[in-house]
């Protein structure tokens, strides 16, 4: 339920606004259907709601601290009154695939984890050819050609992934009512996923190690540590120091990086406290692993994770 008060919202408010177990809204005292809705992850936005014909409207201004709380007020006041003015009753008039997509990525998408991989594959995939579309235009027949064609060039997969992006898209902007309803809800996946059961032999991980012996920090100590704590591979890239205790042996991983937010803690075997004992440090950065051994000013601060997200990128499989 909207929880009201009866003052003003400030900045301070609204930066100390606390994330709860369930998503939550914070009216202002004074502009009556202004407020602040604080989601589960911390994420703030502000908005606005009024009744028009019987049914309550609801417009998300911008989110918090990328709109400050001084320019919320003065949107909030003229979406007010566009509103109380019927023009909203067709707000995706002329809008473009593009427009709704931008703001699909600024609303939903800014807290995601792979925000980089859905922008990558849509860019590359779905805006050249619907960008410049009106947005009520664009039918399932368009959304099925499109992922045919991506599985057509032989990239099945990929053609799943991004009809995965683009539902989830259509769908956040029909419960907006920014379209009437979603074309690709019906749209089926055109490639069958096998599951990866492959996995390394032994014979394999003693080669890969006696490799990785021979590759120059960051990677090859990288590499080693990576077979000897089995976590994901960008997990182990973005390791920082502050997070490992070597008297314990250990290495807890924050929520914020692990797949199910929840932290996690990794007992050191002594073959990896061997590799991390003798590793450098460097006073600019907390990262185990920077992205290279060059200690230029762009190399600064940077993790070997923005590396191994490229790779992902470029090769999905690996």
């Amino acid at each position: 339920m909207p929880r009201l008060v009866d003052k003003n919202l400030t900045d301070s408010m609204v930066r100390a606004a606390p994330a709860k177990d369930r998503r939550y809204d914070l009216f202002d005292g004074n502009t009556r259907g202004f407020g602040l809705r604080v989601g589960t992850g911390g994420k703030k936005s502000f908005f606005v709601m009024r009744r028009i014909d019987g049914q309550m409207k609801r417009r998300t201004l911008g989110t918090y601290p990328s709109l400050t709380l001084a320019n919320a007020r003065t949107a909030a006041a003229k979406e007010l009154v566009r509103m109380a003015s019927g023009k909203e009753e067709k707000p995706t008039e002329g809008r473009l695939f593009r427009d709704i997509y931008e703001d699909w990525m600024a609303r939903d998408q800014a807290e995601n984890r792979t925000l980089r991989q859905v922008r990558s594959a849509m860019e590359v995939h779905v805006l050249p050819k619907l960008a410049k579309r009106k947005i009520e235009d664009i039918k399932k027949g368009d959304i099925i050609r499109l992922i045919d064609s991506i599985a057509d060039s032989g990239k099945g997969t990929q053609a799943n992934r991004v009809l995965a992006h683009v539902k989830r898209m259509f769908s956040w902007a029909a419960k907006r009512d920014l379209v009437r309803a979603n074309p690709a809800a019906d749209v089926e996946k055109v490639w069958r996923e096998v599951s990866r059961s492959r996995v390394l032999s032994p014979a394999e991980i003693c080669q890969i190690m006696l490799s990785a012996r021979a590759l120059d920090y960051p990677f090859g100590p990288y590499i080693r540590l990576l077979l000897l704590v089995a976590q994901r591979r960008d997990e182990v890239a973005a390791m920082r120091w502050s997070e490992t205790d070597l008297a314990a042996k250990t290495w807890t991983i924050p929520g914020s990086r692990t797949k199910n937010r929840d932290s996690h803690q990794v007992q050191f075997s002594n073959q990896a406290m061997d590799i991390l004992q003798v590793l450098p440090r460097f006073e600019d950065t907390d990262f185990v692993f920077p992205a290279t051994s060059s200690r230029t000013e762009g190399d600064r601060g940077r993790s070997l994770a923005s590396a191994t997200q490229s790779a992902a990128l470029t090769h999905p499989a690996v």
